[in-house]
């Protein structure tokens, strides 16, 4: 077995090139690549004009990942919006932040403190707006596919004030299959306040996010949007689809 040079978790199989970076298939769908199956103890070489080939050259892995080059920005921005929005003073330097497959050009920290009821409650009282899954929406949403109780942790989706495009008319249950990675209902009510903060303005005034990352306790799929003056977070089917509700692609 080998360690991957993006996640750096020694997995197998692996993709390897003749520079000698190596990538497992997890970070190669998280930066939305699709790859064919293979034997743990084969090497597959791809193409100068493939993606992941692409993402080699253009990174240049030596071994061990580097950072990339904007981690100083966010962890100083996210350090004051956390001391400004939230009075909390954090530590963000131990927090590794994924590279930019190209396009993801946000990170959002979610640290343990930033509980749903949290964050929630902080958008509801600084911008109004209704839940239809009630407050609780730590014991009512309690699935997700990435938790601040294992541990504080970064992503990086697009700079997009309205959801992707690329994902509409896409439910929860397509994006389960294809295994894409995207924003869980923590994550979208996090991204709120910031917004709010750097932009002066509001999220999803004419579409609405799917939070297909997370599930409520009765499997619903939380949705989160602005409408009527105010935040709005709603539970829908894990099969609606429609052209105004997207998913946030994430990168982890």
């Amino acid at each position: 077995m080998a360690t991957c040079n993006i996640c750096g978790k020694t997995v197998e199989p692996l993709i390897s090139f003749p520079t000698g970076t190596k990538v497992c298939n997890g970070c190669a769908r998280a930066h939305g690549l699709a790859l064919p199956s293979m034997p743990a103890d084969e090497n597959i070489i791809l193409a100068p004009e493939s993606r992941i080939y692409m993402l080699d050259r253009d990174l240049s892995f030596t071994g061990a990942p580097s950072e990339p080059a904007d981690v100083a920005h966010w962890r100083d921005e996210w350090t004051r919006f956390c001391k400004e929005v939230f009075r909390e003073d954090v530590d963000l330097s131990d927090i590794r932040i994924p590279l930019n497959p190209g396009g993801y050009d946000w990170v959002l920290f979610l640290l343990p403190w930033m509980t749903q009821n949290r964050l929630w409650t902080r958008c509801k009282d600084a911008f109004g707006g209704h839940s239809d899954l009630g407050d609780d929406l730590d014991k009512v949403v309690p699935t997700h596919e990435r938790k601040v109780t294992d541990g504080a942790y970064a992503i990086r989706i697009r700079p997009n004030a309205e959801v992707d495009e690329e994902l509409k008319n896409r439910s929860a249950i397509w994006i389960n299959q294809q295994k894409r990675m995207t924003m869980t209902l923590p994550e979208r009510l996090v991204l709120e306040p910031w917004y709010s903060w750097k932009f002066n303005d509001h999220l999803d005034r004419k579409n609405i996010t799917l939070c297909a990352g997370s599930r409520s306790s009765g499997g619903r799929v939380p949705s989160v949007d602005w409408r009527g003056g105010g935040l709005c977070v709603r539970g829908l089917d894990p099969d609606d689809s429609r052209g105004g509700l997207r998913a946030r692609a994430a990168v982890s």
